[in-house]
């Protein structure tokens, strides 16, 4: 990211000479309307093609766009996490606090895929177009191997962890249909797994406060004695696994109508992660809810005041996202229309 930045800042970010004493200072900005706006200039120096004699150390030509497209795609694509850049994500979902955990999956997961969108697509949209197959196709290695790892896994917070890569990839499939439909999709679903997310680990960090472990062969039975947690979990697993109603049905389903318009055949493929992450999220919420429950469980209490009202709180927007998502949508259509003009889409 940074060498990108420095390429575009030193480059398109130029705008006139300065007017100052000895006439030779030169204007950089690292303002991205200036920087978008020489770039789609026909016009403007950086798109100036020297020849082979002339010097013009301000051109950008299609080759270092491709390359600082990559270079924002490779920088994002870490922070988002893409497939192979994911396993530092594990380590802090296995490893880190919950409380900080929720922070961290809830939202600052999100800042790799706003980047790759903000920068990446809305800088470089005609690299983004040529670009697109490979994104969706990396959004479906995303969505299937995140959902094949989570239904073998047997610590709980692993799952959450292997399905936040797989969800992941329905933003990028969202991101490569470079179409209205799958654009808001991507956003949909960003601010949908946010909201799970943030609930689900909310409720890991109270299991594990508990019971000392998040290992599901270790659980079972808790719904006996956690009714109410309980009964937020599987609503959260439900809108993880993109039940209509909840939140999480209406990204997805986005996402994929954006994909199927321009790639009908990635799309279908990467359906199939909706089939296995029914499988992993039952898996996971069955085992704890449900069968004998451990004696050294018996005596743990459901949950305290201060955990019921965020967890009702994230319930309630889950619902309210599922049930009318023009809350949410109104919101964004001006906004993704004027991004979709401005990339020509």
């Amino acid at each position: 990211m940074a060498i990108a930045f420095l390429i575009l800042i030193n480059t398109a970010g130029f705008t006139t000479p300065g007017m100052a004493d000895n006439g030779n200072d030169l204007y950089y900005s690292g303002d991205l309307e200036v920087i978008a706006a020489n770039l789609n200039n026909p016009d403007a120096i950086v798109n100036q093609d020297p020849g082979e004699r002339g010097l013009n150390p301000y051109y950008v030509s299609d080759a270092m766009k491709t390359a600082l497209f990559l270079l924002l795609l490779v920088g994002f694509g870490i922070k988002l996490p893409i497939f192979p850049f994911h396993t530092w994500m594990l380590r802090v979902h296995a490893e880190a606090p919950p409380p900080l955990v929720m922070i961290h999956s809830g939202i600052l997961l999100k800042m790799g895929a706003y980047g790759l969108l903000r920068f990446g697509v809305f800088l470089f949209p005609e690299q983004a177009e040529r670009w697109a197959l490979l994104l969706a196709i990396l959004g479906v290695i995303n969505i299937l191997y995140g959902a094949v790892i989570a239904f073998v896994q047997k610590e709980f917070k692993l799952i959450l962890a292997y399905s936040s890569i797989s969800h992941m990839g329905i933003v990028l499939i969202g991101l490569a249909a470079l179409n209205e439909a799958g654009v808001k999709g991507a956003v949909f679903q960003l601010v949908s797994h946010g909201l799970i997310s943030a609930l689900l680990f909310l409720i890991v960090g109270s299991l594990h406060e508990r019971t000392g472990t998040t290992d599901i062969r270790e659980l079972g039975g808790l719904a006996k004695s956690m009714p109410f947690m309980c009964g937020v979990l599987i609503v959260a697993g439900l809108a993880s696994l993109g039940l209509p109603g909840l939140s999480g049905f209406v990204g997805e389903l986005m996402a994929f109508l954006g994909l199927f318009d321009v790639l009908p055949a990635v799309t279908i493929v990467g359906a199939l992660g909706i089939i296995l992450a029914a499988v992993y999220v039952l898996r996971g919420v069955m085992r704890i809810m449900h069968g004998p429950l451990p004696e050294r469980f018996q005596g743990v209490k459901d949950a305290r005041l201060i955990e019921a009202i965020p967890m009702i709180a994230l319930v309630a927007f889950i619902v309210l996202l599922g049930v009318y998502p023009a809350v949410l949508g109104g919101t964004l259509e001006p906004a993704i229309q004027d991004f979709m003009l401005r990339i020509g889409g």
